[in-house]
């Protein structure tokens, strides 16, 4: 992670910074303004909603609440997927029994296939059109929002299906191994 934070910019740090002090300081403003009974009727609409209120401080306390809780989740996110690309890789070597089994045929490969969500199925089948693709880049081609792709992706490395590996995804060489060649799109229908 620290890599990834050290690489940043300086401009883009400043700007995160300024935006958690401009919600505060909204938030400030609008506890004060109520404090100091600031009258004034507001009307506006915010994602879809619209606020009404006769005292412009809960308007400014309500914009400044907005904006720091879409910065905190936003910002959360990002260090997550900043420690998801960083952490070391496991190896493999022995599946939980929920997952794909310890004995890796053609029939139990096909089984998993069949089981996994159309989201996953996606993302593994681009992958074996494409081995070695960059995560961030089929993120974007197959328009599948970062946090859905890397929770899928993650879920598919867990049941040994995929690797991710320096940002690229892989099949797993079990897979490979047990597929000989063939279509995975053939073993799904």
């Amino acid at each position: 992670m620290a890599k990834l934070i050290a690489a940043t910019s300086t401009t883009l740090k400043i700007v995160i910074i300024g935006a958690y002090v401009f919600g505060v300081v909204f938030c400030l403003a609008g506890v004060w303004l109520v404090y100091l009974g600031a009258i004034g009727d507001t009307q506006f609409s915010f994602f879809g909603q619209t606020f009404k209120s006769s005292n412009v401080g809960i308007a400014a306390l309500f914009i400044g609440g907005v904006a720091v809780v879409l910065l905190l989740r936003r910002s959360l996110g990002t260090l997550e997927g900043a420690i998801r690309a960083e952490t070391p890789k496991h190896t493999h070597d022995k599946a939980p029994l929920q997952h794909w089994p310890n004995k890796k045929t053609l029939a139990t490969l096909r089984t998993k296939i069949k089981t996994l969500s159309d989201t996953q199925w996606i993302i593994l089948n681009a992958v074996a059109e494409r081995n070695g693709v960059a995560a961030w880049t089929l993120a974007e081609q197959l328009k599948v929002g970062p946090s859905i792709f890397y929770h899928r992706v993650n879920t598919l490395e867990q049941e040994e299906l995929l690797i991710l590996d320096d940002k690229k995804l892989y099949l797993a060489s079990a897979v490979i191994a047990v597929a000989k060649g063939k279509s995975l799109a053939d073993l799904r229908q």
